[in-house]
């Protein structure tokens, strides 16, 4: 009997030392999962980084672009879990390069101008939002590159400043006609903002002034950006100076 009793209870010791060990290993896993740094995955993105010295694709007209805007759109559905909202042509004239396009159910669209020379080829978008009136909120010019739609917005409209110093020379000059109590087409106190025409034909993007507020005036040309090809970027041309009034 005592060998019996004996025998039991050195059982029940190596149960237990062995339930020790057992837990003692299990948190020590948890610590080391804890402790140490999860391998991730390289991020997707980073896999599709624009190379922006990559070089300039061939394309054969302004569909390539197109094609290239319906990719970017379909990626980014893609991540978002969207469906059914792709691109949709509202005008084509491939011929001149002029196209017109739209996201699918939006009222909002975008107006494309292919343009192509000895060694470049590149697009100019103008992006207008809608409701209750159509006016342009982006202007942006790009290269196609890899495959993919490179930003050179800063290459081809570096005429800011010029543009700006126009828009403001045509709003004092209306205000010398207003308070010479003679015909202004606009109120001197609104303010414009550029609107550019990309062209249904030829190279010349005309360049609006649009007050701010509907009903206080009406679109009014400033001047026109023209591509020089040996600076290989555009030129504004003003319509008009202060001393023509």
């Amino acid at each position: 009997m005592k060998n019996l009793l004996l025998t039991l209870s050195l059982l029940f010791i190596v149960i237990a030392c062995k339930n020790t060990t057992e837990q003692q290993n299990k948190v020590a896993t948890k610590q080391d999962s804890l402790s140490t740094p999860k391998t991730e995955s390289k991020d997707s993105s980073q896999n599709s980084k624009i190379d922006v010295n990559a070089p300039l694709d061939k394309v054969t007209s302004n569909l390539d672009y197109y094609k290239a805007f319906e990719k970017e759109k379909s990626n980014k559905d893609k991540e978002l879990g969207l469906q059914g909202f792709g691109l949709e042509i509202v005008e084509k004239d491939e011929a001149n390069g002029y196209l017109k396009f739209k996201e699918k159910g939006e009222m909002g669209y975008k107006e494309m101008g292919y343009f192509t020379y000895k060694d470049v080829h590149f697009i100019a978008v103008a992006s207008f939002g809608c409701g209750p009136a159509c006016t342009m909120y982006k202007f942006e010019f790009f290269e196609l590159r890899g495959g993919k739609l490179v930003d050179k917005t800063q290459q081809y409209y570096d005429k800011k400043e010029g543009i700006a110093m126009s828009t403001k020379d045509f709003v004092e000059s209306h205000r010398v006609l207003f308070e010479r109590n003679q015909q202004s087409t606009i109120n001197p106190e609104v303010k414009l903002n550029l609107e550019m025409e990309i062209p249904k034909k030829g190279t010349e993007i005309k360049v609006y002034g649009v007050p701010a507020k509907i009903g206080l005036g009406k679109r009014e040309f400033l001047g026109s950006l023209k591509y020089l090809e040996n600076e290989k970027t555009f030129h504004f041309d003003a319509a008009f100076h202060p001393s023509q009034i």
